[in-house]
């Protein structure tokens, strides 16, 4: 009788586990791109005081914040760019072009629908010279961020 107990129990414990996950917004953490000049001094900017532009990607809400950090001349606007899944080259998402510009002033916004899970996408900030200006000054090197 011991024995059928026991190959019951074995039997039980043998049994598949089924593996339960969700999607949802990627939440791994944040990045921040973030554009220095050093022949500028701009006292107060949170990031030191050459610190003039930065793009800052908060993970748990998919929200992109863009900073004109500094009084420099210039506006900021942000690029930011994904992965096509097809050839490889990188396309930039117009949701995620965005310009501001004056000492302090910032925007946010989202990507609809958010960073997809298992993507790659990258961004950088730039200065220009008006809403218009397709010709950045200077920009950020290319930060990437994993969906």
């Amino acid at each position: 009788m011991a024995s059928k107990w026991t190959a019951r129990i074995a039997a039980a414990l043998a049994a598949p586990v089924v593996a339960i996950s969700f999607s949802g917004s990627a939440w791994a953490s944040d990045h921040a791109a973030r554009l220095n000049n050093p022949s500028v001094n701009c006292r107060g900017s949170i990031g030191g005081p050459h610190e003039v532009a930065t793009l800052y990607f908060v993970d748990s809400t998919d929200t992109f914040r863009l900073w004109d950090a500094c009084a420099d001349g210039h506006g900021v606007r942000s690029q930011v760019q994904g992965a096509d899944i097809i050839n490889g080259s990188w396309v930039t998402m117009r949701p995620g072009t965005h310009y501001v510009a004056g000492d302090g002033v910032s925007t946010q916004f989202n990507i609809p629908g958010g960073v997809p899970l298992g993507s790659a996408f990258r961004m950088r900030v730039c200065t220009v010279d008006g809403a218009g200006d397709t010709t950045p000054v200077a920009c950020s090197g290319w930060t990437s961020l994993a969906g």
